[in-house]
């Protein structure tokens, strides 16, 4: 419903009585902004904690392939026989 040139009317709700009675019509793709608030910040907090667990993913592998590097750097320079001939053998 159109008031003038700049002012619209969307009728949610129609009800019987003023301010109550039963509903005669009710606009079905009326959304409350209120709700309408809480899913665009819902959206962002889910952007956000998405954004969040790749850091943190990212930051766990990171530290799982600097772990990884160092035990093999400490297996390719370690030699085991070293310890066998550092500590002797005894034949007898």
């Amino acid at each position: 419903v159109e008031i003038g040139p700049r002012f619209v009317l969307h009728p949610i709700r129609i009800q019987q009585g003023c301010f109550l009675g039963s509903t005669i019509y009710q606009c079905p793709h009326f959304v409350n902004p209120n709700a309408q608030r809480r899913a665009v910040k819902k959206q962002s907090q889910m952007k956000s904690a998405m954004h969040n667990k790749r850091l943190y993913d990212k930051l766990i592998s990171e530290e799982h392939k600097k772990m990884v590097d160092d035990n093999v750097t400490k297996m390719m320079t370690e030699n085991p026989i070293n310890d066998v001939f550092e500590k002797g053998v005894d034949f007898e």
